[in-house]
């Protein structure tokens, strides 16, 4: 075995994080060869001579990251810090995080999807201009009538950046009746955006908040009758994601409502490799812990007040998420 020097072990690491110097010009000034160099470097740390300690600002927010990634077994969990005075703030922040992540996991052939949100909106706006990728991008939903042109607009938008042409859906997100949905379904146009649904392998979506009653986007549309109100709160709705609703254990909720969305199929969802949700706020912690719950999402952005709700909730790990 051989032996170490203490003194040497002391000079090369002085030369080394001290003076800065590289170890092929350490080897040099100290006659030794390159290996032994880095042999006795590792005896540094091992004696524990050396030590490394990693410089967080944001420490408390990194593990607090981590333990949820492993609490709710997800892919990725990204924390933000609360803002409770501005909750614009916040949506920024989150985007922004979204865009980060984005960046670091995006590949050539990637089918990217999105859904109108004022969240994802600034995810949209923290990327750069151009993105030297060669990705799809694909409007997950359908527009209502307050929103008609949001989704279009971002999924344009998004595309432009990535330079190819968008994938739209030229649909309302709630059509009158199941006849209307079935004539609109059988249109080429939306047959082959359909057929692309089918390859998205990265989503990013809104998480809307069925409650307070009324607090939802969707909701907000005025597009839902009293009835279908009442029947959704029968079937214990908490909130609505790709378009869909979804009760308190994440599951889509099987009503009439169904029948007259125009949006990504729930049996496509599942299928999507990296299913981002983005969404902020202590209002929304029920519908984004029962997506957790669902495995309607596997990779979460949010801030700092509603992680920790997350990280003290009950939970009983979902399958396949």
């Amino acid at each position: 075995m051989e032996n170490f020097d203490l003194d040497l072990i002391i000079k090369i690491c002085n030369l080394k994080y001290i003076e800065k110097k590289q170890q092929k010009d350490i080897a040099k000034i100290l006659k030794l060869s390159p290996a032994k160099v880095t042999r006795m470097l590792q005896k540094a740390l091992d004696l524990e001579i050396i030590r490394f300690n990693i410089a967080d600002i944001n420490l408390e927010i990194t593990k607090l990251e981590s333990e949820i990634e492993k609490k709710f077994e997800l892919k990725r969990m990204l924390i933000v810090k609360s803002n409770e005075k501005n909750e614009f703030e916040s949506k920024m922040l989150v985007g922004q995080k979204i865009s980060n992540y984005l960046l670091n996991i995006l590949k050539d052939g990637d089918i990217l999807g999105i859904s109108h949100s004022s969240t994802v909106s600034e995810v949209i706006k923290a990327l750069p201009i151009k993105i030297p990728k060669k990705v799809n991008v694909v409007q997950l939903l359908g527009g209502s009538y307050n929103l008609a042109f949001e989704g279009l607009d971002l999924t344009k938008e998004l595309s432009d950046k990535f330079g190819v042409f968008p994938n739209i859906l030229y649909a309302p997100l709630f059509v009158d009746n199941k006849k209307i949905k079935k004539a609109i379904l059988s249109d080429s146009s939306i047959k082959n955006t359909f057929n692309t649904f089918k390859k998205v392998n990265i989503a990013i979506v809104g998480i809307g908040s069925f409650y307070p009653l009324g607090s939802s986007t969707i909701f907000k549309s005025g597009n839902l009758s009293q009835t279908e109100i009442d029947e959704l709160i029968d079937v214990n709705v908490v909130g609505d994601i790709y378009g869909h609703f979804f009760d308190r254990n994440g599951h889509f909720c099987k009503t009439s409502v169904e029948d007259r969305i125009i949006s990504i199929p729930v049996e496509y969802i599942n299928r999507i490799e990296y299913r981002i949700g983005a969404a902020s706020g202590v209002k929304k912690f029920e519908a984004i812990f029962s997506a957790i719950k669902g495995g309607l999402i596997n990779i979460l952005a949010t801030d700092e007040k509603v992680a920790e709700l997350l990280l003290n909730a009950h939970f009983k790990t979902p399958r396949n998420i």
